[in-house]
């Protein structure tokens, strides 16, 4: 091994560590600054829109199914639970029947 490689190797740790002291600070309120500004605006221009096109969509696709099953399970547990309110309905049914 030369004399200037072993040199370079037992300098590497401390420039290693004395550089990445200095400037990780640095780049991380430099970073921090400009990504707080940019990224909201960014945010703000873009998401409503894309909200606005994807939610509906999601939303009454999950919803009518969430609602429709647990409607569902609630009146079959009800009706078949309570036999004056299935004697009720039997009778309301029979009435609009005639």
């Amino acid at each position: 091994m030369t004399t200037a490689l072993a040199y370079t190797r037992s300098l590497a740790p401390y420039m290693v560590n004395t550089v990445s002291a200095k400037v990780v600070p640095a780049v991380n309120s430099v970073l921090e600054q400009v990504l707080q500004k940019k990224i909201p605006q960014k945010l703000n221009t873009f998401l409503p829109d894309i909200l606005d096109r994807v939610l509906p969509l999601t939303l009454t696709h999950t919803l009518t199914r969430a609602v429709g099953h647990s409607l569902v399970a609630t009146l079959t547990h009800t009706l078949t639970h309570n036999k004056y309110v299935l004697q009720q309905l039997s009778h309301i049914l029979k009435l609009r029947l005639d």
